[in-house]
């Protein structure tokens, strides 16, 4: 088999940009990634392995990182694994029962994992990590964010590590300042914090495209988008609060932050909390994912900014050269004799004498008429290699392509990352 070599200017890198469609739609205390409901298989309710919530018709929307163990056999799951040695080394982060949402390991736990006793250096330890690991959308209700200017205990941890990121979306619109003197607090306002992980949409989120619908008995009862491309979430076709501003979108973090607190509807109540109180439906209820509510639904739609690299080969085959063939079928059937004269640990030859099949058709008819021979071939895969002569990747063309002495061809081979 012949191996080239790709030329400099056989192989090309760019990257190509686009522009993902994201909808997740919330019902009853599951969200559904863009219509999408778990498949179950042989041997498990979910062939992602993706976590289902509690209670276990509740669909969390999310997203397997890496796409392994895919409807495994019981006893065959890919795991990440490392050995306890003297370096001390142990994985960062742990996942509750082997699924769920990646957490810091407490320090009792790093105690535990470096105490020799309980885990022996020789024979050395094998600690393992679960896959799959997921990605879900998830949102907080925050009633009083910041109860002084320097307090940052508590719930106030995440949003206070947002105040930075804010200010750089504040030349966009005066939405974004934190506080305005005599109009707003981000500190002390009302607010639901969507959190949206950027496996769903790529580098950001396209300005634009943001659509959020609160849905009451099964009509969008009133919607925000970013139309001005400024992050702000105004209310669009609505005749009395149109132009309302219900919240900001920030594009890169991909974070929501909805404070819009005034009654969307005033003839429909519903149990928010899940405390048993009946409340007006307001924005900084949307998204949530409480199983009492009854006639509450929340679609949240945008697009994402995904750059994928691209390495484009150009893979060629030179006149007079892969036209010889180890298939049996290039040799004319039914000669004495075998294929292989000599065969042994170190070599092989093959057996000159034999006739190679002519394929080649001739434009006359008759029982003496025969076309001239041509040696011809039929390419059907091209292998890419390393530079150790392993198989990386491996083409296959959709039909066979007829390949004479006398033909050239280049075959373009695209890769995505």
């Amino acid at each position: 088999m012949p191996l080239y070599k790709f030329d400099r200017n056989d192989v090309f890198r760019n990257q190509i940009k686009t522009f993902p469609t994201i909808n997740l739609f919330t019902y009853t205390g599951s969200t559904f990634y863009n219509n999408h409901i778990a498949e179950s298989g042989a041997f498990s309710y979910n062939i992602n392995g993706i976590p289902i919530l509690p209670p276990s018709s509740s669909w969390s929307g999310s997203i397997s990182l890496f796409e392994l163990n895919i409807d495994p056999a019981p006893g065959s799951y890919i795991s990440a694994f490392m050995y306890k040695d003297s370096n001390r080394e142990g994985f960062k982060h742990r996942l509750p029962h082997g699924f769920g949402t990646l957490k810091h390991r407490t320090e009792q736990e790093n105690k535990d994992q470096n105490n020799n006793a309980l885990y022996p250096v020789s024979p050395p330890t094998k600690f393992t990590k679960h896959y799959p690991m997921s990605a879900s959308v998830t949102n907080a209700f925050y009633s009083t964010i910041l109860p002084s200017a320097t307090s940052r205990t508590g719930s106030a941890n995440y949003f206070s590590s947002l105040i930075q990121p804010i200010k750089k979306y504040t030349i966009l619109n005066k939405n974004f300042i934190f506080s305005s003197s005599g109009n707003w607090d981000k500190g002390r306002q009302e607010m639901r914090l969507i959190s949206v992980p950027s496996i769903f949409y790529g580098s950001s989120i396209a300005k634009g495209t943001v659509s959020l619908k609160f849905i009451i008995n099964g009509t969008a009862s009133q919607e925000v988008t970013d139309y001005y491309k400024d992050g702000t979430l105004r209310v669009t076709g609505s005749t009395s609060d149109d132009g309302k501003v219900a919240g900001v979108v920030l594009y890169d973090e991909g974070i929501f932050m909805l404070t819009g607190s005034w009654n969307i509807v005033s003839n429909w109540q519903d149990d928010y909390n899940e405390d048993g109180n009946l409340e007006y439906p307001r924005w900084t209820y949307f998204g949530v994912t409480s199983s009492a509510t009854t006639g509450s639904s929340f679609h949240m739609a945008f697009s994402g900014t995904n750059y994928v690299p691209v390495v484009t080969m150009l893979a060629h085959a030179p006149k007079g050269q892969l036209n010889q063939s180890n298939n049996p079928t290039f040799i004319k059937y039914g000669q004495s004799g075998s294929i292989l004269a000599y065969t042994g640990s170190a070599a092989y030859r093959e057996n000159n004498s034999l006739e190679i099949k002519n394929i080649t058709k001739s434009n006359l008819t008759g029982a003496f008429v025969s076309a001239s021979f041509e040696k011809t071939t039929f390419i059907s895969k091209v292998g890419i290699y390393d530079k150790d002569k392993n198989l990386i990747g491996l083409a296959k063309m959709a039909t066979p392509v007829r390949k004479r002495e006398i033909d050239e061809f280049t075959f373009k081979l695209k890769l995505d990352f």
